[in-house]
């Protein structure tokens, strides 16, 4: 029987990595990030299609692998690079070999040589190893002298090179090889489970599959006895359980139970690892009521019991579950929760149906919105673009309401919204944590309690969740993500989002900002965000007009990440702002004094930056400020010819001696400067704005809310 291509190790160990325990056609959305999936034109280009198979980028490419971390690799004109879901290179083509994005990071070769890259292009490890393979859990395995080990982010070796062959971490453990066998090593490099099979597939869902007799010939296994461990190599199952109905009777009844036949059938072959509760599996002949049947493919669920081939429905507790009949959220919740794994497992599939009813939300919003610029495209008089506008609503309409049809067939309920199954699974999580105080999934639960708070939008609450995760246990595979989504409810809170007190929309408290900020730079001091948040520290400081404790941030910035991309922006920030610090009354002189130091030394050490010439205006406008108060530094705008700059400061004037005669001028120039803008319609933002200018880098949004 030929399997899918999961054992093909060294170069194919990714893609077997990413599609082991998930559906052949696809990665999720969650793992993506893109929702394209790339396929080969009759031509023999690749390009990418959407989920109806329509070319979304068109196939240019000599080869191509599917979206990960929100990007793709593909080779062109004989080199890899990366693009995103536009089609545009993100990271130019320029490796001889390049595998998917995991962690943050991917596998590339260079002079023969394998080493890993950011998402920037640069390179976390110099290539120097013989193989590679993908970070998962923070390690990634590489092969070295012949041997395979695995390094982590910062090049350490973690596990020496001392195994045939391996797989990715997964939950902890790794399948590694020696003298022909298969077992499971922790992150230390230890067997936990003994090397002793022909074939072991990774974990997922607390379980894994293991393979006695098998032999392997290219990408064929075939023969032996399958079954399923648990991380310490205890059988979970070793045999499918089946019932079915007597034909006599043919009542539905429950499994066991008078009316029904059960027997059981060995595992002949396994296509995947579990996921969603079930695994897609070949069992042998058995007989039933009298029949005697031969072997067939289709799912067991966590406990071994055979479902119905193609059944998305999966049980609970298969005691209380006839085959084909499903089961209800609201029994689940009120009792018969039945073992911490079915909990678990039904907490995800309410997590599964509230984002289905969430991407049915978007495009019935999306479809209002067309139908609202249909409007306003009539009253406008251009019909034909109106009546566009209107059939593309209705085309999204229908597409909203297939997929709600789809979706209350998977187990929704007719008429429901996203807001009632996460914030069912969002109970059954913290449940399952309050509960299972010792179960190795409860960081995974905690995770999944701040993602749930997420999308039902109370970000404060999701942030409180990520920290008592990242705070209570020790590195994860949750663990990186919980830092990452902090940093992104910072930024939205940052950005100006309200928070909620009693139900009234509140503006966001800079000093909570700043409490997230310094979690994630406590928990992560040496950590990708940890520069970052410090700079964000910053920026929230300044809208309290702290300056001198933003001016600590920036300056910390210097002192702990010297080799950080952010230097040159948080020398800039400093000067700047002393330089609004220098326009309030308590600071005046010093302030200016200080700003022109730190642009001068700005000016020093970064020759060649984009800032220069404002690093030098803002030096020039400070000695006025020194030397004659705000009417000198408008003046100095005004004659360069920046008029709203200059209108800042004769307001200045105005606001502080209005009576004054500098008063009196100053309110004489505004009055000519507002003229000549009005007549020129200029369009200039003010210095306040654009002077806050420091690096772009990706931040993650928390979900629900549009990027600042």
């Amino acid at each position: 029987m030929r399997l899918r291509n999961i054992t093909t190790r060294c170069l194919s160990i990714v893609w077997a990595s990413l599609f082991l325990v998930l559906p052949s056609t696809a990665l999720p959305q969650s793992n993506t990030g893109v929702d394209l999936i790339p396929k080969k034109a009759w031509w023999g280009r690749y390009g990418y299609v959407n989920r109806t198979g329509k070319f979304v980028l068109e196939p240019q490419y000599e080869e191509a692998l599917p979206f990960s971390d929100f990007i793709a690799a593909v080779k062109k004109d004989g080199k890899w690079g990366y693009i995103n879901g536009e089609g545009k290179f993100v990271i130019e083509p320029r490796f001889e070999n390049a595998f998917l994005f995991s962690d943050g990071a991917a596998a590339v070769q260079e002079n023969s040589k394998w080493g890993f890259i950011n998402r920037a292009g640069k390179f976390l490890v110099e290539p120097k190893y013989e193989n590679a393979g993908i970070f998962r859990q923070g390690l990634a395995a590489v092969r070295w002298e012949g041997k395979w080990g695995f390094i982590s982010k910062d090049g350490e070796m973690v596990v020496s090179p001392k195994f045939d062959q391996v797989y990715f971490f997964s939950e902890d453990r790794a399948g590694a090889q020696v003298n022909d066998l298969w077992g499971y090593i922790d992150r230390t490099g230890t067997f936990t489970v003994p090397p002793k099979y022909a074939e072991a597939l990774p974990f997922s869902q607390g379980l894994a599959a293991v393979n006695i007799g098998g032999k392997r010939e290219d990408n064929e296994f075939t023969g032996g006895v399958w079954s399923f461990v648990d991380p310490k190599g205890k059988v979970v199952i070793d045999e499918v359980m089946i019932s079915a109905a007597l034909p006599q009777k043919g009542a539905p009844s429950r499994v066991g139970t008078d009316g029904r036949q059960d027997t059981t059938a060995k595992i002949e072959a396994v296509e995947n690892g579990f996921r969603d509760g079930k695994a897609r599996v070949r069992i042998g002949s058995r007989l039933l009521n009298g029949d005697s049947q031969g072997p067939s493919w289709g799912y067991i669920d966590l406990k071994g019991n055979w479902l119905a081939e193609g059944n998305t429905k999966i049980p609970l507790n298969f005691t209380n579950y006839t085959p084909g009949e499903g089961f209800t959220f609201e029994s689940d919740i009120l009792g018969n929760r039945g073992t911490a794994s079915d909990v678990l497992q039904t907490a995800k599939n309410a997590e599964t149906i509230g984002k289905a009813y969430e991407q049915v939300e978007q495009i019935e919003r999306d479809a209002d919105e067309e139908f609202a610029s249909a409007d306003r495209m009539a009253e406008l008089g251009d019909k034909e673009a109106a009546q566009a506008a209107r059939q593309l609503g209705k085309e999204k309409h229908q597409e909203a309401k297939r997929l709600r049809d789809e979706t209350d067939r998977r187990g929704g309920e007719a008429n429901a919204n996203s807001i009632k199954y996460f914030d069912q699974a969002l109970k059954i999580y913290q449940d399952f944590v309050k509960e299972n105080p010792d179960d190795l999934r409860r960081a995974e639960a905690q995770y999944k309690v701040g993602e749930m708070y997420e999308h039902l939008t109370k970000y404060w609450d999701a942030y409180k969740a990520y920290k008592k995760m990242v705070e209570e246990t020790a590195s994860n595979q949750y663990w990186d993500l919980a830092i990452e989504r902090m940093f992104a409810i910072g930024n939205v809170y940052l950005a100006g989002q309200h928070q909620m007190m009693w139900k009234i929309p509140m503006p966001a408290d800079m000093n909570k900002v700043v409490e997230i900020y310094q979690t994630i730079i406590k928990a992560a001091p040496f950590g990708p965000y940890a520069p970052l948040a410090t700079f964000h520290c910053g920026l929230a400081r300044e809208k309290q007009k702290k300056w001198p404790e933003a001016v600590k941030y920036y300056e910390e910035i210097l002192d702990k990440y010297p080799k950080n991309d952010l230097i040159d922006d948080a020398q800039y920030q400093i000067g700047y702002v002393w330089s609004k610090a220098a326009r309030q009354p308590e600071y005046d002189q010093t302030a200016a004094q200080k700003g022109i130091e730190a642009f001068q030394d700005y000016l020093a050490r970064f020759k060649r930056s984009d800032k220069t010439e404002q690093a030098t205006e803002n030096i020039a406008m400070l000695q006025q400020r020194l030397s004659g108060g705000s009417l000198s530094v408008a003046k100095f705008y005004d004659k360069a010819g920046n008029y709203p700059a200059a209108l800042v400061y004769y307001n200045e004037v105005i606001t502080q001696t209005p009576d004054s005669p500098a008063g009196q001028e100053a309110r004489q120039r505004k009055r000519v400067l507002e003229d000549l803008i009005s007549e020129t319609k200029q369009q200039t933002k003010t210095p306040d704005k654009s002077k806050i200018s420091f690096r772009s880098n990706p931040q993650a949004q928390p979900r629900n809310v549009p990027n600042p």
